[in-house]
């Protein structure tokens, strides 16, 4: 499986993450499921800080480089590059062959001057608080609203 996303920003990613539940091993509410995080690129260090500490965050791999994702440029995610990591984390559970139900969350995504997106909102490095933001009003977008968003997006 593979899902592919398109930059509709007029600003370059740099990180993002994409979280998997796994709801053949529980309904994620009720029962808790288990999950695998993809992590895409590397957050910037203006805003690589843990948010309850302050301290800053060290790169899960460091030689990873930024994920440098242009704006209007698409990438796709192939779900194979990390069946490994994913085979070992529903071992306990179930082959990953017999999956039927994934459930698919994107974000939070990091441009390059370290503005954050969370679905829902955007927000700015707070420089006076590390690991803290400044949200952007709801309304705010970094580029034109309207472009590239799909077919019947109500904006």
């Amino acid at each position: 499986m593979s899902i592919s996303l398109i930059n509709r920003t007029n600003k370059t990613i740099v990180f993002g993450a994409i979280h998997l539940e796994f709801l053949d091993t529980g309904n994620c509410r009720a029962l808790s499921c288990t999950a695998y995080e993809i992590h895409l690129g590397q957050i910037p260090a203006v805003a690589a800080y843990f948010g309850k500490t302050g301290q800053p965050l060290k790169p899960e791999h460091p030689e990873r480089p930024p994920l440098n994702w242009a704006p209007g440029q698409t990438i796709v995610v192939r779900f194979s590059d990390y069946m490994a990591e994913i085979g070992e984390t529903l071992a306990a559970y179930m082959p990953v062959t017999a999956l039927t139900k994934v459930a698919i969350h994107i974000g939070p995504f990091f441009f390059e001057d370290g503005m954050r997106w969370n679905p829902g909102s955007y927000s700015l490095p707070d420089p006076e608080h590390h690991g803290k933001f400044k949200y952007l009003p709801d309304n705010y977008f970094p580029g034109r609203r309207g472009h590239n968003s799909p077919p019947g997006y109500n904006q």
